[in-house]
């Protein structure tokens, strides 16, 4: 299973739409593609690189167990995105934060025993927490009606998000590579 790049995307529109009146409906979420079956390898030799000494189902079962995850996310962040009941945006932003800690608390629960998976979800799991803190910022900002803070939650938002491609990017190389 592949992941496109949609988190940010998402994130930033819906969070900017929010705050601009908009109710979050900025953006349609791009399709989420299934990656091709991984084709039959035999095991690697010992002392190649780290994680090599598991099988490629293994590996796919690994890799597809994070990405289902980052993907359910992903998907939840398009509904609160679609959810144009509150003007403010404040509850939109509440619910991205939830959505993005839930991906969090999700993606730490998956058994990963590959060292480079274990990475992938320690990264991703920190974009997310970084996301879900700047989004909560931005709603007390804009409860507050404080222009600066919600500029400054704006930049930790757009800080947090920007490490998502590279994440994914990685994650999804290191998947294809059976």
């Amino acid at each position: 299973m592949d992941r496109r790049r949609t988190a940010p995307a998402l994130l930033l529109a819906a969070a900017l739409a929010a705050l601009a009146g908009c109710g979050g409906g900025a953006q349609a979420a791009p399709e989420v593609a299934p990656a091709p079956a991984p084709a039959p390898a035999p095991a690697p030799a010992a002392g190649g690189p780290a994680g090599a000494d598991v099988g490629p189902d293994e590996k796919a079962r690994q890799c597809d167990a994070l990405i289902e995850v980052i993907n359910r996310g992903i998907q939840e962040l398009a509904r609160i995105e679609q959810d144009d009941s509150d003007p403010t945006g404040i509850r939109d932003l509440l619910a991205m934060a939830d959505a993005m800690e839930e991906v969090a608390a999700t993606a730490s629960r998956v058994r990963l025993t590959i060292p480079e998976l274990q990475r992938a979800s320690q990264e991703y799991q920190a974009m997310s927490l970084g996301a879900a803190e700047a989004a909560r910022a931005m709603a007390a900002a804009a409860r507050a009606k404080d222009g600066e803070a919600i500029e400054a939650a704006q930049a930790a938002l757009q800080k947090a998000v920007v490490r998502e491609d590279p994440l994914v990017d990685g994650l999804n190389a290191f998947c294809k590579a059976f």
